[in-house]
């Protein structure tokens, strides 16, 4: 009975692409299964009075071969996928070809060979070279899916000691999930599907998924080196598919959990927008760019514009609230902005009505300012800032 279909699915993504491989160097190489271990020609049945323990031998790998290039898992003969003897001999036999007499091997013109390493035939890599091995291994596309399949796994399952917190405060860095997350264990402000799809124009399940992709995306060279560092075959540590499944786990629990761990999220545009709407702050605004200009010229204003700020910000230190500079208001080009710039000449006023007048104009600008926000992230590709590379907003004052 074959057990692949029964295996992790990342084993059964690795198992199939190993085959695959095989039966393409099979078939551009012209060859048959005994060639691939060496066989010039196929041992004849032995008869009655010569049992040859050669013929068995061969059997055994003949029959080994077909059950790899098939893809098919036997618990008793090949639990995971291909014996390291006969890996390497399929490899050593890719390398390396029997001169006339028989009895001796020759080295193949390197562009004769079809697998250049071990992790050629095990991952894919064509490389050599240990830096290029890993950048080719970042960009393979089912490297790729079994990563967020990891990942994936991480955030459904606490299956490590924080795991699971700690890939969510890492996506918290894409702003639709930041905001979802937000809101998830608030009842009262929890959004309804349709409407989170509405505001976002992506589903739940589509902001998940992003957001893991952006972690592997941004990361995929950390993650690649870890991975050569457990799995790659090299003399030192020879690395092949022995327990295959038990070690992409801990490479899941510690290797992924330890990446995750030291990203740097200081300045990150998703958890802004968290402690915004986690905490529902609201957002109050200095005078415009504008403003701020005719000030240099006018005392009186000036000094009115140093009355209103001081002014905004008690209020907003009452209400919990936090106070954007002009700075931060450039990061954002929408026309929801427009009617406040326009407001510039309530500025002038000292008097708290005409404060309060002001705000008033500005109740929603939150909102506004987190979608704002996430399409800035999106056109810039502003995820996992390293360097404030913008304004940022101090939320902990």
């Amino acid at each position: 009975m074959n057990l692949l279909d029964k295996r992790d699915k990342n084993v059964q993504i690795i198992f199939r692409q190993i085959s695959k491989r095989l039966r393409k160097y099979k078939k551009i190489k012209k060859l048959t299964r005994y060639q691939m271990v060496g066989y010039k020609e196929p041992i004849p049945s032995p008869n009655k009075e010569n049992i040859n323990s050669e013929f068995f031998i061969y059997k055994a790998k003949i029959g080994m071969i077909s059950r790899i290039l098939q893809t098919r898992i036997y618990i008793s003969t090949n639990r995971y996928l291909i014996p390291d003897a006969l890996l390497k001999e399929i490899y050593f036999f890719n390398v390396h070809k029997i001169d006339k007499n028989k009895d001796k091997y020759e080295d193949k013109d390197y562009n004769q060979i079809y697998f250049k390493s071990i992790d050629n035939i095990l991952w894919g890599v064509k490389s050599v070279n240990p830096k290029k091995k890993i950048h080719e291994l970042s960009n393979n596309f089912f490297f790729r899916k079994i990563i967020l399949n990891l990942l994936k796994d991480l955030y459904l399952h606490n299956r490590s000691s924080g795991g699971q917190s700690i890939i969510k405060k890492v996506m918290i860095d894409y702003i639709p999930f930041a905001f979802l997350e937000s809101q998830r264990k608030d009842t009262k402000k929890l959004l309804l599907t349709a409407d989170f799809d509405s505001k976002f124009k992506e589903s739940k399940e589509e902001t998940v998924n992003r957001a893991i992709f952006n972690i592997f995306q941004y990361f995929k060279e950390d993650i690649a080196t870890a991975f050569s560092k457990e799995f790659f075959y090299s003399l030192n540590s020879k690395n092949t598919l022995k327990k295959l499944d038990e070690r992409l786990v801990d490479f899941e629990k510690k290797d992924l959990v330890n990446i995750l761990r030291n990203i740097n999220l200081e300045n990150s545009l998703g958890w802004r927008v968290y402690r915004i709407s986690k905490t529902n702050q609201r957002i109050y605004f200095e005078p415009s760019k504008d403003s701020r200009t005719r000030l240099k010229n006018d005392s009186q204003i000036n000094k009115n514009y140093q009355e209103y700020s001081k002014e905004v910000a008690e209020i907003a230190k009452k209400e919990g609230g936090h106070v954007l500079s002009s700075k931060d208001l450039e990061e954002i080009k929408n026309d929801h902005f427009k009617e406040f710039k326009e407001n510039d000449h309530k500025y002038k006023k000292t008097l708290r009505r005409y404060t309060a007048e002001a705000l008033d104009g500005i109740k929603n600008t939150n909102n506004y300012y987190i979608y704002e926000l996430r399409e800035l992230q999106q056109k810039e590709n502003l995820f996992f800032l390293e360097l404030p590379e913008l304004p940022l907003v101090d939320l902990s004052k």
